[in-house]
């Protein structure tokens, strides 16, 4: 896979981040420990033939890299999802 470009930051907006890019890559690669407030995942699952699951989103090692880089006051889950979220979490 090539190097991800370097981040483009808008000025005046220090809690917001705007990244064109692989957001699984940005948020293993990019993004440091305990220092996400929140994710949101709008289409988690626009895969939803079982041949596609290998293209999902919210898979382990995404949820892996996002409870490692939300802070610990803000690792919960909540949505529509949420049932499934967990299934892949406890395994």
């Amino acid at each position: 896979m090539p190097p991800l470009p370097p981040p483009d930051w808008p000025s005046g907006l220090p809690n917001a981040k705007i990244v064109a890019g692989d957001g699984l890559r940005i948020v293993a690669e990019r993004i440091s420990s305990d220092a996400l407030r929140a994710v949101h995942v709008y289409f988690p699952d626009p895969w939803w033939k079982k041949r596609h699951k290998k293209r999902r989103v919210l898979n382990e090692p995404f949820l892996r890299d996002v409870h490692r880089a939300a802070r610990p006051a803000d690792r919960s889950i909540s949505g529509p999802m949420s049932k499934s979220i967990l299934k892949v979490r406890s395994g």
